[in-house]
């Protein structure tokens, strides 16, 4: 049994970012219609530290209700000090336990105001600090991770490890995540092209393998 689930990062309320109104909409519920197909939406709380989910809290509860979508951590910032040496890997950056208690605490508190608290985690970058995973790990029940850049590190949540659909078709009884990002200067951000190619592969995938879309928490 192939489990796929559809992971899109980044997602924020800024115009572009946001999803509701715009054609990323469209195009995962028409994969709904189709195929079934679930999607992780994985938010900053504060991406770039201009767009506060405590003050898009109507943008939040409109996510929540739409039936094939689960909303999950990205980080707070989704940025660093020094982007030149830590990308946007917020909490690669941060290496001591109290920053990143400091810093999760900073997220909590966003999503609480939404009266929400996600259950899932995907750091910015896949790279995470032993620190931060250590205090990550006492407020999320899952984490996703990737195989290479996770480094050997122990998580207490349930690590559920990714596998990129583009990169081949793994083992059997493995999970196929459609990774992908929202906005920005990314081969796998949304548009009509990215799109057409999900759909395709999901007419292949379904029709040669026995499948089901999953939501993260259901893996």
């Amino acid at each position: 049994m192939y489990k796929i689930n559809i992971s899109i990062d980044d997602v924020n309320p800024k115009k572009d970012w946001r999803i509701i109104g715009e054609p990323t909409e469209k195009y995962l519920e028409q994969l709904y219609k189709n195929f079934g197909c679930k999607t992780t939406l994985f938010i900053p709380s504060n991406h770039h530290n201009n767009s506060r989910i405590s003050q898009n809290k109507q943008w939040i509860h409109e996510l929540k209700s739409i039936p094939y979508i689960e909303l999950a951590a990205h980080g707070h910032y989704h940025d660093t000090s020094d982007r030149q040496k830590w990308g946007e890997c917020e909490f690669s950056e941060i290496t001591h336990s109290f920053d990143a208690a400091a810093r999760i605490k900073l997220m909590i508190e966003e999503w609480s105001a939404c009266d929400t608290i996600p259950h899932i985690w995907k750091s910015p970058g896949w790279v995470t600090s032993r620190a931060s995973v250590d205090e990550l790990s006492k407020w999320f029940k899952y984490a996703v991770v990737h195989p290479i850049h996770n480094h050997n590190l122990m998580w207490k949540s349930y690590t559920i490890n990714t596998t990129d659909y583009s990169k081949g078709i793994p083992p059997q009884d493995a999970n196929i995540f459609i990774l992908s990002h929202i906005f920005g200067n990314h081969d796998n951000t949304w548009n009509d092209n990215f799109y057409n190619w999900v759909n395709k592969s999901m007419e292949v995938i379904t029709k040669n393998l026995k499948t089901e879309m999953n939501f993260i928490k259901e893996f």
